[in-house]
């Protein structure tokens, strides 16, 4: 079976059911097509097609042949796509779904960079919360989402955050700073909805409090916009108030009952492929080094 050419004709049968359909998408005779697929069948000494006036029927054989060699032609385009990626400058169009909050700290500032370095790549940004189908909706990269990915995805940690309680000063002046988890109750409690369940807290050594929130919001900006505004305790992630946090718009409150470590894992993902397109590689390397001049900062 080194005759690549042949392998190919033979695909293009069995995906179009006719040996005259497979001859004009290659550009040659029908009576060239059926003489590739004899070759190959000599070579590999099995029938792999069984042909009638009326139909095309593939064979066991033909079957194991197909499936194999579909996986070695994917293969070989794959292979082709991404050396002329690596050749020429990175373009074309890439699919990033990315949480909200990821996307307004870690690439919106710095995204004007990525479309002047890169002019070819046709950038298409959707913000959600959950994971897509990365396979049928031809996501190229996914960040700071939650959700499983598909198992031939790549996973890679690359913010590691934890749940913490705050508030605005103003807010805890007027009612005053919880200083123990009873105290919870003299206050109001903004708290996302993908946690265990709408009323609980994780406390350290992953023990839950459950206590009726005053507002759920399934978006952690509009969490940290309602503390800002004095509307009472955000339970929310270190990493969307770690600026407010140094700047004093927002106080950490109940510290010693809360995780100390960082717990909580954000990551990005992407579909596993022997060869990278350059295109999805330089963007991986621009969320990193965004990671990296945040900290910086």
């Amino acid at each position: 079976m080194r005759n690549l050419n042949n392998v190919e004709t033979f695909i293009l049968v069995v995906e179009t059911n006719s040996f005259t359909r497979a001859a004009k998408v290659r550009g040659i005779s029908r009576a060239a097509v059926s003489k590739q697929v004899r070759q190959l069948e000599d070579d590999l000494g099995v029938v792999l097609l069984m042909r009638s006036t009326r139909e095309i029927v593939i064979t066991t054989e033909g079957q194991i042949v197909y499936d194999g060699c579909r996986q070695i032609i994917d293969s070989v385009t794959e292979v082709e796509a991404v050396l002329s990626g690596l050749k020429d400058e990175p373009a074309g169009l890439l699919s990033v779904v990315s949480g909200p909050v990821f996307t307004n700290k870690y690439i919106i500032p710095y995204l004007a960079e990525f479309i002047e370095r890169y002019p070819k790549i046709h950038l298409k940004l959707d913000l959600r919360h959950l994971m897509p189908n990365m396979i049928e909706e031809k996501v190229d990269v996914v960040v700071g989402v939650y959700g499983v990915a598909p198992p031939d995805a790549i996973q890679r940690s690359v913010i590691q955050t934890r749940r913490i309680m705050c508030a605005s000063p103003t807010y805890l002046k007027k009612i005053g700073p919880p200083k123990k988890t009873a105290d919870l109750l003299k206050h109001s409690l903004i708290i996302h909805p993908i946690h265990p369940n709408d009323s609980s807290i994780i406390l350290k050594g992953g023990k839950q409090l459950n206590y009726m929130p005053a507002i759920i919001i399934n978006d952690q900006l509009a969490i940290k916009r309602c503390a800002l505004n004095d509307m009472g305790i955000a339970y929310i992630q270190y990493h969307v108030v770690e600026q407010e946090l140094k700047d004093g718009t927002l106080v950490e409150v109940l510290q010693d009952y809360m995780e100390k470590k960082d717990s909580i894992s954000i990551f990005l993902y992407y579909l596993q492929r022997r060869y990278l397109h350059s295109k999805i590689r330089v963007f991986i390397d621009f969320i990193v080094n965004n990671i990296e001049r945040q900290k910086n900062r």
